[in-house]
């Protein structure tokens, strides 16, 4: 577009135009907006008046921008049918001006040389280019972009400004299990990790959805400082599917839990409580759930008495709730194998009730209500002075001392230490307690993980040895080597089995229906026990390793079984259900040990197995699905045992005393932090 702008600074007519008919000559064709000129401008008035010609461009170094040249209003109306504009597409997209005739440029400005680039008009490309992208617009098309750098960095700020406000653009999602039918169950995580845990369900009866409104309102809204949630909409997705009360077995998934259960009914009653506690996948997966993330607060969504409901001893934040939401308070008991009388069983400082809405669908205002009512409650939480899920702590025996040790997971320092019986060898911990085994004098000492107080001292066992928490988290297992004995300890020993000579390792399956015990650190025979009632386990069979076995470990989906030696440098996967040995792998010189990651808890972690020869110093990571090493990683010579928990790796070394920790292949620290360590646990 070539010209000069002074020829186009007469384009104004210098009164008013008496209305007259247009000339045949001077009308543009329909099938071209722009006439036959090259720049899309029909002559002005003062130049027809003056006699003037068309112009035919502008010149450098000044021009105009004119605007969209509108056609005819007849042009635009709907042609014909078989006319010769009726295949010509109408122009979209541009502005129609009513009152401008067609030719006038709608907003035309001298370009000063700064706006020019190449001796055209920045950010415009003649009517010519144009017309060819779009038939039937005449004018100038915008062509410059932003850089797509700029762009990048602009979404980066906006999104930094929304995390900023609490509103992120999508809540982390943890699968924390499946159902009957295989459908998953999903967790968000939102807010503060350092804060306490609030946990937020909203279906567990598969025919009360209203608690999905509150969901999706906490998980987009923004959150105040201080507050943690975590949201499962539904904890019954089968249920949700079918739209019933039960799940895909018929079992009423609010009377299954174990604490207080009672056999009720048949399959599809209101409220059959299923075979025996714990029976259902959906309900093993919310309590290792729960477990791992321990919520200082926990609301369950329920539909239709429209009341809050719970019991003592946190009845003032019921009330308060009651209060925010308009709802009205009943001091009711939870029923035999209620989620909510577990949790109070498990973690009894924090309020864990019910909320009843009314039937039917909930309004927006009503959602909005009962989500900034979890906040307040969340926010008001006492942030813990010690906790476990404040920071991680690695818990290690000094059998040379008759010391367990606290150290903390991220700086290696000692932040306490017990004095225990004599000879402390081993020790486990989960679901909030720790037990430490002291072979010579006969004791076991079981740990608050939370306060890190002992709770008390149980004496009287023969030879213990390995201790191992029950997946629900209740019971705690201890074998008696000397005795051959399996004891089973519920703040007391409450029954005694005998399982074989030597009893030594053991693996439970992650559905607590079985228990595998290796007779010994070279152990010809594994027992096989069956734990289906975890207070009344029986023995019902042995298992052939197929050599000397010294380990083993259930892999997370109970499927499989991993098996160590104390004679050969491979470890053997055997098929839990048939019993057989179906692959061979890699495992260094033994004695060698394995662990699954959180095998009973959060899916995400679960991936890895870890295999440690403390004679090598080093440490395996496999997918055990696949079978495949992943990597390897150096220890201190001497670290036999080992810890995992959600992504994070603790070594013990038996001759240097070094703890060392991994959060995944990276290397945190390898400290001394006594003469001798035996062995080590994981608090998160």
């Amino acid at each position: 577009m070539d010209g000069d702008a002074g020829r186009h600074a007469d384009r104004v007519p210098l009164g008013r135009e008496a209305p007259r008919r247009r000339r045949r000559r001077d009308r543009r064709p329909h099938n071209r907006p722009g006439g036959g000129g090259s720049s899309g401008l029909a002559a002005g008035p003062r130049d027809r008046l003056l006699g003037r010609p068309r112009p035919r461009g502008l010149r450098p170094p000044f021009g105009i921008v004119p605007a969209y040249d509108a056609p005819p209003r007849r042009a635009r109306d709907p042609p014909p049918c078989g006319s010769e504009r009726s295949s010509q597409p109408p122009p979209r997209g541009l502005p129609r001006h009513r009152h401008v005739r067609p030719g006038r440029p709608l907003a035309g400005r001298a370009l000063a040389p700064r706006d020019l680039a190449d001796r055209r008009p920045v950010g415009v490309r003649p009517a010519g280019a144009a017309e060819t992208y779009r038939r039937g617009i005449a004018g100038l098309v915008p062509v410059r972009r932003l850089p797509p750098d700029r762009g990048l960095v602009l979404r980066g700020l906006i999104l930094a400004a929304l995390v900023a406000t609490g509103v992120a653009a999508a809540a982390p999602r943890t699968v924390v299990g499946h159902s009957v039918k295989g459908r998953a169950i999903v967790a968000y995580e939102r807010g503060d990790p350092s804060a306490p845990a609030t946990l937020v369900v909203g279906v567990i009866h598969g025919n009360e959805t209203a608690g999905l409104a509150v969901i999706r309102r906490l998980r987009t809204m923004p959150l105040p400082p201080g507050v943690h949630l975590w949201l499962v909409p539904e904890a019954n997705p089968d249920g949700v599917a079918a739209n019933t009360r039960q799940n895909a077995h018929g079992v009423d998934l609010n009377r299954n839990w174990p604490v207080a259960w009672k056999h009720n009914g048949v399959p599809w009653d209101g409220y059959y409580s299923g075979p025996r506690p714990m029976s259902e996948p959906e309900n093993r997966a919310m309590r290792d759930f729960i477990l791992r993330i321990k919520p200082a607060l926990t609301i369950w969504y329920h539909q239709p008495l429209d009341e809050v409901y719970g019991s003592d001893p946190h009845v003032a934040v019921l009330k308060r709730y009651a209060r925010l939401t308009g709802l009205r308070y009943q001091r009711v008991p939870a029923p035999p194998g209620a989620a909510t009388r577990w949790e109070r069983k498990h973690f009894p400082a924090g309020p864990h009730f019910v909320v009843e809405f009314r039937a039917g669908k909930i309004s927006a205002a009503t959602a909005i209500r009962h989500a900034w009512a979890v906040l307040a409650l969340a926010q008001s939480l006492p942030k813990p002075t010690f906790h476990a899920t404040s920071r991680p702590i690695a818990l290690v025996t000094v059998e040379s001392e008759n010391r367990l040790l606290a150290v903390d997971a991220t700086t290696g320092h000692v932040v306490r230490w017990w004095t225990l019986p004599a000879d402390p060898e081993n020790v486990e911990a989960y679901a909030g307690e720790a037990a430490a085994v002291s072979t010579q004098t006969g004791a076991v000492t079981l740990i608050n993980t939370d306060t890190l107080k002992v709770i008390r001292v149980i004496h009287g066992l023969g030879s213990p040895h390995i201790a191992a928490f029950a997946p629900q988290g209740d019971y705690v297992y201890v074998t008696d080597d000397a005795r051959g004995q399996l004891d089973v300890i519920l703040h007391r020993v409450v029954r005694r089995i005998f399982v074989g000579y030597g009893a030594h390792h053991m693996a439970f399956s992650p559905d607590q229906r079985r228990l595998w015990v290796v007779l010994g650190e070279r152990a010809r025979s594994i027992s096989l026990v069956d734990t289906h009632v975890i207070d009344r386990p029986r023995l019902i069979g042995h298992v052939d390793p197929h050599g000397l076995a010294h380990d083993a470990a259930f892999t997370p989906d109970g499927r499989y079984l991993w098996v160590t030696y104390d004679d050969r440098s491979t470890l053997t996967v055997f098929n839990a259900r048939t019993r057989r040995p179906v692959a061979t792998l890699p495992a260094g010189t033994a004695p060698a040990h394995v662990r699954f990651d959180d095998a009973s808890g959060l899916a995400r972690y679960g991936r890895y197995a870890y295999v440690t020869s403390g004679n090598d110093g080093v440490l395996r990571v496999y997918d055990w699905r696949t079978h495949k090493l992943v990597r390897t990683m150096p220890t201190a010579p001497g670290s036999f045992n080992l810890a995992v928990d959600r992504g994070l790796v603790a070594t013990s070394s038996l001759t240097a005393g070094t703890l060392t920790l991994f959060r995944g292949s990276h290397r945190l620290f390898g400290e001394r932090v006594a003469p001798v360590t035996r062995d080590v646990a994981l608090v998160p």
